[in-house]
């Protein structure tokens, strides 16, 4: 699994995007960045990349392809030919914070490990100490990690476990030993950060009769997740990825069991509200991205190989705007710029 990153002008991409990382006061335009895992063939499992691209904005960069270019277990970030472990088995999620990135493992014993961005050639250093084992143990089976909005606490999701795992960061960038907290919602998988620290998490089944919920929390500096919406159901199922627009009025959550992506507003205290059960229609959407001005939502769908794209309005509905078909076989997640 591995996704190569070059320039491109398109509103949106599949696999193909630019992330220009901030590092310090640089703006480092990071080209060919590499994530593989250990399965020789297309896998359903999630790659994410977070990127900061500088305040206010942050995008999310799911995505998968071919591993066959790389060996099992690798990251990389390159401008020459330099590949690092990534520090465990089987990488599925990866955040950068300025001149930091972390990646949880999800193999052997899930961990998380971090890694810095190094001026000159733009490598990946290991980042001695970082490496943490995540609480859940064997049967964690993450799905994402992230920076909080202040880039001083991780946060991990557990899927096969149902927990949310925090970790500090120290100011060396060095995670410290995770903690664990129950999921206030079942299966716990995609999430996003709002304004003010506000995780907005998707519960795969955990609204009534395991269907679709999504759940907010204030993580402190601690890294303690206090819920303050509980798991709000929106009769729906399997709600997988999330996006957060660039105000924080509103989140989105695909449901991929139903075919539908669902909205959600969000107080400037961070308490949901399900805006629209169906706010727009898909065919198996999976992943999804929000163009950095948050003016458009573009959805890939596994059911038909297309992307679909709506006008983010004013007060929250979505607008079908495009739609692109002929995705690959096997193409798997999205960028939006």
């Amino acid at each position: 699994m591995a996704a190569n990153f070059e320039r491109r002008t398109q509103i949106f991409s599949l696999l193909v995007v630019t992330i220009p990382v901030v590092a310090r006061a640089q703006a480092l335009p990071v080209r060919n960045l590499h994530v593989s895992l250990d399965e020789p063939v297309y896998t359903s499992l999630p790659v994410w990349i977070k990127a900061d691209l500088g305040h206010p904005y942050e995008a999310r960069y799911p995505y998968r392809e071919d591993p066959s270019d790389f060996g099992p277990n690798e990251i990389e970030l390159k401008r020459g030919s330099e590949t690092i472990s990534s520090g465990g088995i089987e990488p599925v999620s990866v955040t950068v914070q300025h001149d930091l990135v972390y990646v949880v493992n999800a193999g052997g014993t899930p961990n998380i490990s971090g890694f810095r961005i190094e001026p000159g050639p733009k490598i990946l250093a290991p980042l001695s100490g970082s490496t943490q084992n995540l609480p859940g143990g064997a049967a964690a089976a993450p799905a994402e990690v992230a920076f909080n909005s202040d880039g001083n606490v991780l946060l991990v999701t557990e899927k096969g476990t149902s927990l949310i795992d925090t970790f500090i960061v120290d100011d060396d960038g060095v995670a410290l030993p995770g903690v664990s907290f129950p999921s206030n919602g079942a299966t716990p998988f995609g999430f996003a950060f709002g304004h003010n620290n506000v995780a907005v998490v998707s519960d795969a089944a955990g609204g009534p009769s395991g269907t679709s919920a999504l759940s907010s929390y204030e993580v402190d500096e601690d890294g303690n997740p206090e819920v303050i919406t509980p798991a709000l159901g929106d009769t729906q199922k399997a709600a997988c990825w999330v996006v957060v627009t660039r105000n924080g009025r509103f989140a989105y959550t695909s449901n991929t069991g139903s075919n539908t992506i669902s909205s959600y507003t969000i107080s400037e205290e961070g308490d949901l509200a399900l805006m629209n059960v169906t706010a727009a229609n898909g065919n198996i959407p999976l992943d999804m991205a929000l163009t950095r001005n948050g003016r458009f939502l573009y959805a890939r769908n596994a059911g038909n190989s297309a992307v679909t794209g709506f006008r983010v309005e004013a007060n929250g509905s979505l607008t079908p705007v495009t739609s692109a078909a002929g995705l690959p076989a096997g193409a798997a997640g999205i960028a939006a710029r």
